[in-house]
């Protein structure tokens, strides 16, 4: 497995990953230049956006998805190999705390075995478009 950037050609694959998870499609307009990619023996299988704040240390990790029907153990290593890069660019740019949400009990489990810490529970993430950007 190996990682590479996200390209706006990668959109539709991503797209029909969060259908195949019965998640709606990101609109393309959200999603951050800085998106790392899993590939597979050339096969696509994870991916995750970087949202980088300019006045402090902080990186938001988000949309992360997978190919669905992906086995545990293919999904674990992936995920192991995608974390591994955005660590990276994380210490590439300085920016020294890496937060994410999820409500997923088992990726959140995940999280914790990988260094994340829990902060907030129950809590729903909600968007309002504040400027007319395409979204």
């Amino acid at each position: 497995m190996k990682t590479r950037l996200y390209s706006p050609e990668d959109y539709a694959t991503i797209c029909e990953w969060w259908k195949g998870h019965k998640i709606g499609c990101v609109p393309a307009a959200l999603l951050p230049k800085c998106g790392v990619l899993v590939e597979d023996e050339g096969e696509l299988i994870c991916a995750a956006w970087i949202y980088m704040d300019n006045s402090v240390g902080v990186a938001w990790m988000s949309w992360l998805t997978t190919k669905p029907k992906l086995t545990v153990k293919r999904c674990a290593k992936a995920l192991e190999i995608l974390m591994g890069a955005i660590e990276v660019l994380c210490n590439e740019f300085d920016y020294g705390i890496l937060f994410t949400m999820t409500d997923q009990h088992g990726l959140g489990k995940w999280f914790e075995r990988n260094g994340f810490s829990p902060n907030h529970s129950g809590m729903t993430q909600y968007f309002k478009p504040v400027k007319n950007h395409g979204t």
